[in-house]
């Protein structure tokens, strides 16, 4: 009977070897029913697979914090696209509201009497703006000049649709021995539809 060999790597195997000595692959005998004797195999040891090295999993609250990131961004951009249309749409003069004020004159007047006048303006509806008119206080005159005081009353929009915001009356201010001027303002709102003529205005 012809000496086994190894089957793995050809190696001559000793009888009853049980692991090839040239590469250590486990021997197997196996008898196989001819004529002539059994045969011996070898049969390499198995290898346990290995497995493939796994990802790390993202962690749950990296997902999280993204989606409440995203959700603010997106919940932001909703906002100011909405503000930017209703701007464009209802501001005053806007597509939606292209009403004018057109004021000729600013009309003065003290406790009902006829004072002064000032420039007019016009704007779109629904704005506000700024009036004012100035006074000047002369000094007394006996002996010489002398100092006096001169005072603003507090103001009173007349005209029906504009209301008054703020206003630095009531004040008073002293003419001194040379004479001194003071202005006294106003910032008015203006109606909300389109108006024309002038603006009344009383100090008392």
């Amino acid at each position: 009977m012809a000496a086994p060999f190894c089957s793995k790597c050809g190696g001559p195997l000793r009888s009853g070897a049980a692991f090839c000595p040239k590469c250590g692959a486990t021997v197997v005998v196996s008898t196989v029913t001819t004529e002539s004797s059994a045969v011996t195999q070898s049969v390499p040891e198995s290898v346990a697979p290995v497995a493939p090295a796994s990802e790390p999993t993202p962690s749950k609250s990296g997902h999280r914090t993204r989606n409440v990131v995203i959700a603010i961004v997106a919940v932001v951009i909703i906002l100011v696209a909405g503000l930017s249309v209703y701007w464009y749409e209802y501001q005053p003069g806007g597509p939606l509201n292209p009403h004018l004020v057109k004021v000729s004159e600013v009309v003065w007047t003290q406790n009902g009497a006829a004072w002064t006048t000032s420039a007019g303006f016009s704007l779109h509806a629904g704005k506000q703006t700024t009036v004012s008119a100035s006074e000047y206080c002369a000094p007394g005159e006996f002996l010489g000049p002398y100092a006096v005081t001169c005072s603003f009353a507090s103001v009173y929009i007349l005209t029906a649709g504009f209301g008054l915001v703020s206003t630095n009356a009531p004040f008073s201010w002293s003419s001194g021995t040379t004479g001194a001027s003071a202005t006294v303002s106003a910032v008015v709102s203006l109606p909300s539809s389109s108006y024309s003529g002038n603006l009344a205005i009383d100090l008392h």
